[in-house]
C-alpha cells in the first residue's frame, strides 16, 4: 500500500466513523428531566410531529391531561386537546381495588 491508499483509507474510516456519530444523535430518547412533577401537577414537553413540539400539563388529582402547542407566531400556546386520562388507560389499579370501589 502506498501514503495515499493510506490516507484514502483513513478519510473513509473517519467518514464512517463521524456518519455513525451524527445518525445515533439524531432521535436521542426523552430523558426524565425533560418531566417535572410539584405538588398535584406533572408537566413534560414531546415531539409531536417532525418539527413540532407540543406542552403536556397533567393533573395527578383530577386525572385530566391538557396539550398544549406554541404558536411561535402569534407568541402564545394554543390548547389543542383536554383528555381524560382514565379514558386513555382505563381504570387503572388492581381488580381487587376497582371491586372495592364498586
Amino acid at each position: 500500500m502506498t501514503n495515499s491508499q493510506y490516507i484514502q483509507f483513513a478519510l473513509i474510516a473517519c467518514a464512517f466513523v463521524l456518519t455513525i456519530a451524527v445518525v445515533s444523535k439524531l432521535a436521542p430518547p426523552a430523558a426524565a428531566d425533560q418531566v417535572l412533577t410539584r405538588d398535584q401537577l406533572t408537566v413534560l414537553t414531546a415531539q409531536t410531529s417532525a418539527n413540532d413540539e407540543s406542552l403536556f400539563i397533567i393533573d395527578n388529582i383530577s386525572g385530566k391531561m391538557v396539550i398544549y402547542r406554541p404558536r411561535v407566531d402569534r407568541k402564545k400556546l394554543e390548547a389543542v386537546e383536554g383528555i381524560e386520562m382514565r379514558k386513555l388507560f382505563g381504570e387503572g389499579g388492581s381488580t381487587r381495588a376497582r371491586q372495592r370501589r364498586r
